[in-house]
Protein backbone atom coordinates (compact mmCIF):
# COMPACT_ATOMS: atom_id res chain seq x y z
CA UNK A 1 0.00 0.00 0.00
CA UNK A 2 1.23 3.37 -0.55
CA UNK A 3 -0.09 5.40 2.06
CA UNK A 4 -2.57 3.52 5.55
CA UNK A 5 -5.35 4.50 6.51
CA UNK A 6 -6.57 7.29 8.44
CA UNK A 7 -8.85 4.68 10.56
CA UNK A 8 -8.54 1.51 11.57
CA UNK A 9 -9.81 -1.50 9.15
CA UNK A 10 -12.72 -3.51 9.81
CA UNK A 11 -12.48 -7.56 9.37
CA UNK A 12 -15.64 -9.22 9.07
CA UNK A 13 -16.04 -12.81 9.96
CA UNK A 14 -18.49 -14.87 7.73
CA UNK A 15 -19.80 -13.17 4.30
CA UNK A 16 -23.16 -14.58 4.49
CA UNK A 17 -26.11 -12.05 3.37
CA UNK A 18 -26.13 -11.37 7.30
CA UNK A 19 -22.57 -9.50 6.87
CA UNK A 20 -24.27 -7.03 4.03
CA UNK A 21 -25.18 -4.51 6.80
CA UNK A 22 -22.24 -4.29 8.50
CA UNK A 23 -19.62 -4.43 4.81
CA UNK A 24 -22.11 -1.04 3.49
CA UNK A 25 -22.71 0.16 6.46
CA UNK A 26 -18.70 0.69 7.73
CA UNK A 27 -17.63 1.10 4.15
CA UNK A 28 -19.75 4.29 3.71
CA UNK A 29 -18.35 5.81 6.34
CA UNK A 30 -15.09 5.49 4.82
CA UNK A 31 -13.59 2.37 6.92
CA UNK A 32 -11.62 0.13 4.98
CA UNK A 33 -13.39 -3.56 5.35
CA UNK A 34 -11.80 -6.93 5.15
CA UNK A 35 -14.26 -9.66 4.20
CA UNK A 36 -13.21 -13.27 5.44
CA UNK A 37 -15.55 -16.01 4.41
CA UNK A 38 -16.20 -18.82 1.79
CA UNK A 39 -15.04 -17.79 -2.35
CA UNK A 40 -19.54 -18.07 -3.08
CA UNK A 41 -21.14 -16.79 0.26
CA UNK A 42 -22.72 -13.76 -1.32
CA UNK A 43 -21.22 -10.81 0.62
CA UNK A 44 -17.97 -11.85 -0.94
CA UNK A 45 -18.42 -10.43 -4.40
CA UNK A 46 -19.89 -6.67 -2.44
CA UNK A 47 -18.01 -3.73 -4.15
CA UNK A 48 -16.94 -2.59 -0.43
CA UNK A 49 -14.86 -5.00 0.29
CA UNK A 50 -10.82 -4.12 -0.17
CA UNK A 51 -9.66 -7.25 0.72
CA UNK A 52 -10.86 -10.80 0.56
CA UNK A 53 -9.27 -13.54 2.29
CA UNK A 54 -10.94 -17.05 2.74
CA UNK A 55 -12.50 -18.90 5.56
CA UNK A 56 -9.74 -19.24 8.33
CA UNK A 57 -10.45 -21.68 11.25
CA UNK A 58 -9.31 -21.32 14.58
CA UNK A 59 -5.49 -21.92 14.41
CA UNK A 60 -4.81 -19.34 11.76
CA UNK A 61 -7.30 -16.59 13.10
CA UNK A 62 -4.62 -14.63 15.17
CA UNK A 63 -2.51 -15.33 11.99
CA UNK A 64 -4.77 -13.35 9.84
CA UNK A 65 -5.47 -10.36 12.14
CA UNK A 66 -2.14 -9.73 13.44
CA UNK A 67 -1.52 -9.59 9.23
CA UNK A 68 -3.73 -6.77 8.63
CA UNK A 69 -2.53 -4.87 12.08
CA UNK A 70 0.96 -5.19 10.29
CA UNK A 71 -0.20 -4.25 7.21
CA UNK A 72 -2.39 -1.22 7.93
CA UNK A 73 -0.31 -0.25 10.67
CA UNK A 74 -3.70 -0.23 13.31
CA UNK A 75 -5.42 -2.35 14.97
CA UNK A 76 -8.43 -3.61 12.96
CA UNK A 77 -12.18 -3.90 14.46
CA UNK A 78 -13.30 -7.61 14.82
CA UNK A 79 -17.49 -8.35 13.53
CA UNK A 80 -18.11 -11.98 13.51
CA UNK A 81 -21.36 -12.22 11.84
CA UNK A 82 -21.82 -16.36 12.49
CA UNK A 83 -21.81 -18.35 15.73
CA UNK A 84 -19.26 -20.26 14.74
CA UNK A 85 -16.70 -17.22 14.43
CA UNK A 86 -17.57 -16.15 17.85
CA UNK A 87 -16.52 -19.15 19.76
CA UNK A 88 -13.47 -19.47 17.61
CA UNK A 89 -12.57 -15.40 18.51
CA UNK A 90 -13.36 -16.01 22.22
CA UNK A 91 -11.20 -19.27 22.25
CA UNK A 92 -8.64 -16.79 20.83
CA UNK A 93 -9.65 -14.21 22.84
CA UNK A 94 -6.25 -13.12 25.27
CA UNK A 95 -4.80 -13.41 21.79
CA UNK A 96 -6.42 -10.98 19.70
CA UNK A 97 -6.49 -8.52 22.70
CA UNK A 98 -3.49 -7.30 21.92
CA UNK A 99 -3.66 -7.22 17.93
CA UNK A 100 -7.55 -5.71 17.48
CA UNK A 101 -10.41 -4.34 18.98
CA UNK A 102 -13.32 -6.89 20.06
CA UNK A 103 -16.03 -6.35 22.06
CA UNK A 104 -16.08 -7.09 25.89
CA UNK A 105 -18.35 -10.14 25.42
CA UNK A 106 -16.57 -12.10 23.36
CA UNK A 107 -13.51 -12.29 26.36
CA UNK A 108 -15.93 -12.59 29.07
CA UNK A 109 -17.80 -15.64 27.96
CA UNK A 110 -20.97 -13.62 27.77
CA UNK A 111 -21.94 -14.40 24.35
CA UNK A 112 -20.89 -18.14 24.66
CA UNK A 113 -23.78 -18.25 27.28
CA UNK A 114 -26.03 -17.04 25.05
CA UNK A 115 -25.15 -19.56 22.45
CA UNK A 116 -25.60 -22.17 24.94
CA UNK A 117 -29.81 -22.02 24.87
CA UNK A 118 -30.10 -24.62 27.91
CA UNK A 119 -27.24 -22.22 29.89
CA UNK A 120 -28.89 -19.23 28.67
CA UNK A 121 -32.71 -19.98 29.40
CA UNK A 122 -31.53 -21.49 32.85
CA UNK A 123 -29.85 -17.92 33.69
CA UNK A 124 -32.72 -15.93 32.08
CA UNK A 125 -35.20 -17.74 34.03
CA UNK A 126 -33.03 -16.87 37.20
CA UNK A 127 -33.47 -13.70 36.83
CA UNK A 128 -37.70 -13.92 36.72
CA UNK A 129 -38.36 -13.28 33.35
CA UNK A 130 -40.59 -15.58 31.14
CA UNK A 131 -39.07 -18.38 28.91
CA UNK A 132 -40.72 -21.15 27.30
CA UNK A 133 -41.05 -24.18 29.10
CA UNK A 134 -37.86 -26.54 28.56
CA UNK A 135 -36.44 -30.12 29.13
CA UNK A 136 -32.79 -30.54 28.14
CA UNK A 137 -31.34 -33.53 28.02
CA UNK A 138 -29.15 -35.99 26.10
CA UNK A 139 -31.50 -38.63 24.70
CA UNK A 140 -31.38 -41.79 25.89
CA UNK A 141 -33.74 -45.44 26.56
CA UNK A 142 -35.44 -43.48 29.93
CA UNK A 143 -35.59 -39.96 28.16
CA UNK A 144 -39.16 -40.11 27.83
CA UNK A 145 -39.77 -41.78 31.51
CA UNK A 146 -40.42 -38.40 33.61
CA UNK A 147 -41.02 -35.80 30.94
CA UNK A 148 -44.40 -34.51 31.29
CA UNK A 149 -44.97 -32.87 27.85
CA UNK A 150 -47.96 -30.94 25.91
CA UNK A 151 -47.96 -31.58 22.06
CA UNK A 152 -46.87 -30.39 19.86
CA UNK A 153 -43.44 -29.22 20.89
CA UNK A 154 -39.88 -28.26 19.49
CA UNK A 155 -37.15 -29.93 19.43
CA UNK A 156 -33.61 -28.59 18.93
CA UNK A 157 -29.75 -28.76 19.45
CA UNK A 158 -28.61 -26.59 22.91
CA UNK A 159 -25.40 -25.66 20.57
CA UNK A 160 -27.03 -25.62 17.11
CA UNK A 161 -24.39 -23.93 15.08
CA UNK A 162 -21.80 -26.88 16.09
CA UNK A 163 -24.44 -29.35 14.36
CA UNK A 164 -25.73 -27.38 12.06
CA UNK A 165 -24.00 -29.24 9.02
CA UNK A 166 -26.00 -32.27 10.26
CA UNK A 167 -29.73 -30.78 10.06
CA UNK A 168 -29.82 -30.30 6.28
CA UNK A 169 -31.20 -26.63 6.91
CA UNK A 170 -33.43 -26.79 10.01
CA UNK A 171 -32.88 -24.78 13.10
CA UNK A 172 -35.44 -27.59 14.98
CA UNK A 173 -37.84 -30.01 14.59
CA UNK A 174 -41.59 -30.01 15.46
CA UNK A 175 -42.64 -32.94 17.09
CA UNK A 176 -47.10 -33.68 17.44
CA UNK A 177 -46.83 -36.11 19.78
CA UNK A 178 -45.78 -39.19 21.70
CA UNK A 179 -45.07 -41.55 18.97
CA UNK A 180 -43.24 -39.15 17.06
CA UNK A 181 -40.86 -38.03 19.83
CA UNK A 182 -40.30 -41.46 20.60
CA UNK A 183 -39.05 -41.96 16.74
CA UNK A 184 -37.34 -39.05 17.08
CA UNK A 185 -35.48 -40.25 20.25
CA UNK A 186 -34.57 -43.69 18.25
CA UNK A 187 -32.90 -41.54 14.97
CA UNK A 188 -29.37 -40.94 14.29
CA UNK A 189 -29.65 -37.44 14.13
CA UNK A 190 -30.69 -37.94 18.25
CA UNK A 191 -27.30 -38.14 19.04
CA UNK A 192 -26.22 -35.27 18.15
CA UNK A 193 -25.45 -34.46 21.88
CA UNK A 194 -27.86 -32.23 24.30
CA UNK A 195 -31.00 -31.62 22.89
CA UNK A 196 -33.90 -28.67 24.21
CA UNK A 197 -37.70 -30.24 24.09
CA UNK A 198 -38.91 -26.68 24.27
CA UNK A 199 -43.06 -26.25 24.29
CA UNK A 200 -44.67 -24.36 20.98
CA UNK A 201 -46.18 -21.24 21.90
CA UNK A 202 -48.91 -21.06 19.73
CA UNK A 203 -50.07 -18.05 17.56
CA UNK A 204 -48.34 -17.17 14.31
CA UNK A 205 -44.81 -15.95 13.76
CA UNK A 206 -46.16 -12.74 13.55
CA UNK A 207 -46.34 -12.43 17.35
CA UNK A 208 -42.56 -12.56 17.12
CA UNK A 209 -40.80 -9.09 18.00
CA UNK A 210 -37.06 -7.97 18.15
CA UNK A 211 -35.10 -5.35 19.70
CA UNK A 212 -31.56 -4.65 18.10
CA UNK A 213 -28.58 -2.40 20.05
CA UNK A 214 -25.35 -1.82 21.00
CA UNK A 215 -24.37 -1.63 24.57
CA UNK A 216 -20.95 0.86 25.07
CA UNK A 217 -18.00 -0.04 27.11
CA UNK A 218 -19.64 1.97 29.52
CA UNK A 219 -23.18 -0.17 29.68
CA UNK A 220 -24.88 2.32 27.72
CA UNK A 221 -27.17 1.72 25.23
CA UNK A 222 -27.07 3.05 21.63
CA UNK A 223 -29.50 2.54 18.38
CA UNK A 224 -32.07 0.67 19.97
CA UNK A 225 -34.95 -0.06 17.42
CA UNK A 226 -37.98 -2.47 17.47
CA UNK A 227 -39.53 -4.18 14.92
CA UNK A 228 -41.83 -7.46 14.31
CA UNK A 229 -41.31 -10.35 12.34
CA UNK A 230 -43.87 -11.33 10.59
CA UNK A 231 -42.84 -14.36 8.05
CA UNK A 232 -39.50 -16.49 9.11
CA UNK A 233 -37.62 -18.78 6.47
CA UNK A 234 -38.23 -21.69 7.06
CA UNK A 235 -42.01 -20.90 7.96
CA UNK A 236 -42.82 -20.92 11.50
CA UNK A 237 -39.22 -21.45 13.05
CA UNK A 238 -36.25 -20.14 10.43
CA UNK A 239 -34.67 -17.16 10.12
CA UNK A 240 -36.66 -13.63 9.32
CA UNK A 241 -37.49 -13.28 6.06
CA UNK A 242 -40.37 -10.21 6.38
CA UNK A 243 -40.14 -7.56 9.14
CA UNK A 244 -41.40 -4.42 9.91
CA UNK A 245 -40.47 -1.69 12.41
CA UNK A 246 -42.74 -1.16 15.11
CA UNK A 247 -42.43 1.15 18.26
CA UNK A 248 -42.57 -0.89 21.36
CA UNK A 249 -40.81 0.85 24.00
CA UNK A 250 -42.12 -1.98 26.88
CA UNK A 251 -40.00 -4.10 25.02
CA UNK A 252 -37.18 -2.13 24.26
CA UNK A 253 -36.95 -1.34 27.83
CA UNK A 254 -37.33 -5.66 29.00
CA UNK A 255 -34.42 -6.32 26.76
CA UNK A 256 -32.66 -3.39 28.25
CA UNK A 257 -33.37 -4.42 31.36
CA UNK A 258 -32.22 -8.10 30.65
CA UNK A 259 -29.35 -7.48 28.65
CA UNK A 260 -27.88 -5.07 31.67
CA UNK A 261 -28.93 -7.73 34.28
CA UNK A 262 -27.12 -10.11 32.50
CA UNK A 263 -23.54 -7.71 31.92
CA UNK A 264 -23.37 -8.04 28.29
CA UNK A 265 -21.44 -5.59 26.31
CA UNK A 266 -21.98 -5.45 22.20
CA UNK A 267 -24.08 -5.72 19.50
CA UNK A 268 -27.30 -7.74 20.22
CA UNK A 269 -30.62 -8.63 19.24
CA UNK A 270 -33.30 -9.79 21.44
CA UNK A 271 -35.78 -12.08 20.26
CA UNK A 272 -39.09 -12.38 22.09
CA UNK A 273 -42.68 -13.69 21.77
CA UNK A 274 -46.20 -13.07 22.72
CA UNK A 275 -47.84 -15.89 24.45
CA UNK A 276 -51.81 -14.92 23.91
CA UNK A 277 -52.77 -17.96 26.85
CA UNK A 278 -51.71 -15.15 29.95
CA UNK A 279 -50.35 -12.13 27.80
CA UNK A 280 -46.57 -12.15 28.65
CA UNK A 281 -43.93 -12.03 26.08
CA UNK A 282 -41.64 -15.43 26.62
CA UNK A 283 -37.93 -14.71 25.96
CA UNK A 284 -36.96 -17.26 23.19
CA UNK A 285 -32.67 -15.93 22.39
CA UNK A 286 -30.27 -13.22 22.54
CA UNK A 287 -27.92 -13.05 19.51
CA UNK A 288 -24.45 -11.71 20.39
CA UNK A 289 -23.81 -10.24 16.67
CA UNK A 290 -25.50 -8.93 14.20
CA UNK A 291 -28.21 -10.29 12.74
CA UNK A 292 -29.58 -11.33 9.10
CA UNK A 293 -32.79 -8.37 9.31
CA UNK A 294 -30.11 -5.32 10.39
CA UNK A 295 -30.34 -4.00 7.43
CA UNK A 296 -33.53 -2.34 8.39
CA UNK A 297 -31.75 -0.89 11.30
CA UNK A 298 -29.84 1.16 8.38
CA UNK A 299 -32.53 1.89 6.63
CA UNK A 300 -34.91 2.96 9.19
CA UNK A 301 -32.17 5.76 10.48
CA UNK A 302 -29.95 4.11 12.99
CA UNK A 303 -26.23 3.86 12.39
CA UNK A 304 -25.59 0.92 14.90
CA UNK A 305 -22.47 -0.53 12.90
CA UNK A 306 -20.38 2.63 13.15
CA UNK A 307 -21.18 3.25 16.90
CA UNK A 308 -19.90 -0.17 17.48
CA UNK A 309 -16.91 0.59 15.74
CA UNK A 310 -16.30 4.18 17.19
CA UNK A 311 -17.01 2.80 20.58
CA UNK A 312 -14.37 -0.15 20.16
CA UNK A 313 -12.02 1.88 18.83
CA UNK A 314 -11.84 5.30 20.47
CA UNK A 315 -12.84 6.84 16.81
CA UNK A 316 -14.02 10.20 16.73
CA UNK A 317 -15.77 9.33 13.21
CA UNK A 318 -18.56 11.59 12.62
CA UNK A 319 -22.06 9.38 12.59
CA UNK A 320 -24.86 11.04 10.68
CA UNK A 321 -27.97 9.59 11.51
CA UNK A 322 -31.16 10.02 9.63
CA UNK A 323 -34.63 10.78 10.94
CA UNK A 324 -36.56 7.39 12.01
CA UNK A 325 -38.63 6.31 9.30
CA UNK A 326 -40.68 3.03 8.95
CA UNK A 327 -39.51 0.18 7.02
CA UNK A 328 -40.40 -3.44 6.03
CA UNK A 329 -37.47 -5.58 5.25
CA UNK A 330 -37.35 -8.32 2.74
CA UNK A 331 -35.62 -11.67 2.22
CA UNK A 332 -37.24 -11.54 -0.92
CA UNK A 333 -36.54 -15.36 -2.63
CA UNK A 334 -37.23 -16.90 0.92
CA UNK A 335 -40.30 -15.01 1.63
CA UNK A 336 -41.78 -16.34 -1.64
CA UNK A 337 -41.18 -19.67 -0.67
CA UNK A 338 -42.96 -18.71 2.60
CA UNK A 339 -45.49 -17.03 1.45
CA UNK A 340 -46.37 -19.92 -1.14
CA UNK A 341 -46.31 -22.32 1.85
CA UNK A 342 -48.55 -20.83 4.22
CA UNK A 343 -50.96 -20.77 0.86
CA UNK A 344 -50.78 -24.47 0.54
CA UNK A 345 -50.82 -25.69 3.63
CA UNK A 346 -53.32 -23.16 5.67
CA UNK A 347 -55.14 -25.98 7.91
CA UNK A 348 -52.13 -28.64 8.26
CA UNK A 349 -49.53 -26.40 9.82
CA UNK A 350 -49.00 -26.34 13.10
CA UNK A 351 -49.00 -22.43 13.75
CA UNK A 352 -51.66 -20.32 12.14
CA UNK A 353 -50.41 -17.87 8.96
CA UNK A 354 -49.13 -14.58 9.43
CA UNK A 355 -51.78 -11.53 10.03
CA UNK A 356 -53.09 -10.07 7.09
CA UNK A 357 -52.81 -7.13 8.11
CA UNK A 358 -49.74 -6.55 9.28
CA UNK A 359 -48.42 -8.04 5.65
CA UNK A 360 -50.76 -5.45 4.43
CA UNK A 361 -48.67 -2.57 6.16
CA UNK A 362 -45.69 -3.75 4.91
CA UNK A 363 -45.99 -3.51 1.41
CA UNK A 364 -46.76 0.47 2.46
CA UNK A 365 -43.74 1.30 4.50
CA UNK A 366 -40.38 2.37 2.85
CA UNK A 367 -38.92 -1.00 1.33
CA UNK A 368 -35.18 -2.37 2.77
CA UNK A 369 -33.65 -5.71 1.22
CA UNK A 370 -31.43 -8.26 2.50
CA UNK A 371 -29.13 -8.87 -0.46
CA UNK A 372 -30.29 -5.72 -2.91
CA UNK A 373 -28.32 -2.60 -3.37
CA UNK A 374 -28.88 -0.95 -6.74
CA UNK A 375 -24.98 1.10 -5.57
CA UNK A 376 -23.65 -2.76 -4.78
CA UNK A 377 -26.16 -5.21 -6.99
CA UNK A 378 -23.18 -8.42 -6.93
CA UNK A 379 -24.41 -9.78 -3.90
CA UNK A 380 -27.81 -10.15 -4.80
CA UNK A 381 -26.88 -11.46 -8.67
CA UNK A 382 -24.67 -13.89 -6.74
CA UNK A 383 -27.20 -15.44 -3.95
CA UNK A 384 -28.39 -18.01 -6.70
CA UNK A 385 -25.19 -19.78 -7.61
CA UNK A 386 -24.32 -20.01 -3.82
CA UNK A 387 -28.37 -21.46 -3.31
CA UNK A 388 -27.61 -23.99 -6.31
CA UNK A 389 -24.59 -24.69 -5.04
CA UNK A 390 -25.38 -25.57 -1.12
CA UNK A 391 -28.82 -27.60 -2.43
CA UNK A 392 -26.04 -29.53 -4.83
CA UNK A 393 -24.18 -30.17 -2.01
CA UNK A 394 -26.76 -31.43 0.05
CA UNK A 395 -28.48 -34.06 -2.36
CA UNK A 396 -25.69 -34.64 -4.96
CA UNK A 397 -22.58 -34.70 -3.62
CA UNK A 398 -21.04 -38.00 -1.82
Amino acid sequence: MNSLPMTSPAIIFGLSPTSLFLIRELSDAGIPVIGVGGHYESARFSRHIIKYCHGVDQDDLVDLVSNVYDEYGKKPVLFPTSDDYIESIGRKSKDLEKISYLQGSYTDGKAELFLNKSAFYKEVKNLGVFVPKIFVRKFSEDFLGDVDLIFPVLAKPAHIHKVKASLSGKKLYVIENRDRLEAFVSSPIANLGEWIIQELIPGPESEILVVAGYVDKNGDFHELLSARKVRQYPPGFGSASFVITEKNEDLIERSTDLIHSLGYQGIFAAEWKRDFRDNTFKMIEINPRVSLWFQIVHDAGKRLALKAYADLCDSKIDIKRKNLEPCCWRYASRDIYSALFYSFNKNTFSLQKPEASLLKKGRQLKKSWALWSQKDPLPAIMEPVNVIRKLWRRFFAK
